[in-house]
């Protein structure tokens, strides 16, 4: 039986106040499951970006209940957030926040110096990550010497790097080319196959194939799957 990853219960989430407030989510309902590769599409505005800042615990609803593998996620404070994230999510947002002034190498190792890993051990495991994507030949490259594509498997290869159970990416492939997206996300399949639960937020339709589950957001709800 698959298992469940993160799970949301009537999750709500509004902005603003009096004639002005906003409900971006009007109480969702989720599952996402480890050994899956999910895509979340809708318009812009469709509440995709808050929900997904909900399901990394960047953002808390006004009300439901978030759960991320069994732990409940609304009851935690700040510093057990903290703690989940970097024990069990690796998120690749859309703008990947690389480190220009540190290397490719470095730039993997970074979660796990964070984590308290010593300099030895985190770079061993950041070049068998490299290793992995085919890209540790350029272990000592600066992220300005990489093409857009070699730079988001850097990102990826970051948020994969602590052995992450989870991992989220924003638009992924929005600004590669064919050939780039493609690669990128063979990688994720190959990520979700390993037993690791991919939930991808994307308007790209040529990643579509490659997803098991696709979920539609609009105006602040998730439209059945039977009514897609």
């Amino acid at each position: 039986m698959d298992t469940i990853a993160i799970s949301c219960r009537n999750v709500k989430k509004c902005y603003g106040e009096n004639e002005c407030r906003i409900e971006a989510l009007k109480g969702i309902d989720l599952d996402i499951y480890s050994g899956q590769l999910t895509l979340m599409v809708g318009p812009s505005g469709s509440g995709k970006t808050t929900l997904l800042s909900i399901l990394t615990t960047i953002l808390t609803p006004d009300e439901g209940e978030v759960f991320i593998l069994g732990h409940n996620v609304s009851t935690m404070n700040d510093n057990e957030k903290a703690m989940l994230r970097r024990n069990y999510l690796g998120i690749v947002f859309q703008s990947l926040f690389l480190i220009p002034t540190l290397s490719i190498l470095e730039n993997v190792a970074l979660p796990l110096l964070v984590a308290g890993k010593s300099e030895e051990e985190a770079n061993e495991r950041a070049l068998n990550t490299l290793k992995e994507l085919n890209m540790a030949q350029r272990a000592d490259f600066s992220p300005s010497n990489l093409s857009k594509g070699q730079q988001q498997r850097i990102a990826i290869g970051r948020a994969m790097v602590n052995n992450s159970k989870i991992i989220v990416c924003d638009e992924p492939t929005s600004s590669l080319d064919k050939a780039s997206g493609l690669e990128i996300l063979s990688l994720l399949r190959d990520l979700a196959l390993a037993s690791r639960a991919i939930f991808v937020v994307t308007h790209d339709h040529r990643i579509f194939p490659f997803a098991d589950r696709i979920i539609t957001m609009s105006d602040g709800l998730i439209i059945p799957e039977n009514d897609i």
